[in-house]
């Protein structure tokens, strides 16, 4: 995702999953909603100024359903919901920014990318990739004394164990004093927000 995330302006994520026993000691929010928190907070790159949310205890003595609406400093907005009592597993982010719309399948994984791009020259608005086609089913949009072409891309996903890797990484950054993706700093910072979405709703 990285060399597609560009100030994104409006961030919507859904995990949903079936009821598993295994996590009844922590809330939706600190089992699933907590991976969205890091992901947003890695994209956005900006302080969180407001955050409002609500949710439900319906099988466990915590939050089994959880929205959380964070409002960051340089204006972007995140829609989180999270859910371990859906019928159908789910695990999605949408992120919108100028120029771009970006949709992220974790579970498949797949990723979508329609650009907005200048319609006489695309590779100067933005680069594509060797797979980009126009969408046509949006059609070409007139904006003045340029036309915008509405461009389409499937970035092709690797598959790889993810888990596999996050414990490879671990080990080597210990063991080789390799660089890692995620600092404990980061880390924190993700929990902590999740603990004031939890002390919110209650």
């Amino acid at each position: 995702m990285k060399v597609y995330i560009k100030d994104p302006a409006f961030i919507e994520a859904h995990r949903l999953s079936q009821f598993k026993p295994r996590a009844i000691d922590v809330s939706v929010i600190h089992d699933l909603m907590i991976h969205d928190i890091d992901i947003v907070l890695w994209m956005v790159g900006s302080e969180i100024e407001k955050i409002d949310a609500n949710g439900v205890e319906l099988i466990t003595n915590t939050p089994d359903i959880a929205n959380a609406r964070l409002t960051f400093k340089n204006g972007a907005v995140a829609n989180l919901t999270a859910s371990r009592i859906s019928a159908n597993p789910m695990r999605k982010l949408r992120v919108f920014q100028p120029n771009a719309y970006i949709s992220i399948d974790f579970g498949k994984p797949d990723v979508e990318v329609f650009r907005m791009t200048d319609a006489d020259n695309p590779e100067k608005t933005m680069p594509i990739g060797n797979n980009s086609v126009p969408a046509t089913m949006l059609g070409t949009i007139d904006a003045g004394t340029k036309n915008k072409a509405i461009m389409f891309e499937k970035p092709a996903i690797p598959q790889i164990n993810a888990i596999a890797e996050e414990q490879t990484a671990f080990a080597n950054s210990i063991i080789n004093n390799q660089p890692i993706a995620v600092s404990a700093e980061e880390a924190a910072e993700a929990l902590r927000i999740a603990e004031l979405i939890a002390e919110q709703i209650g």
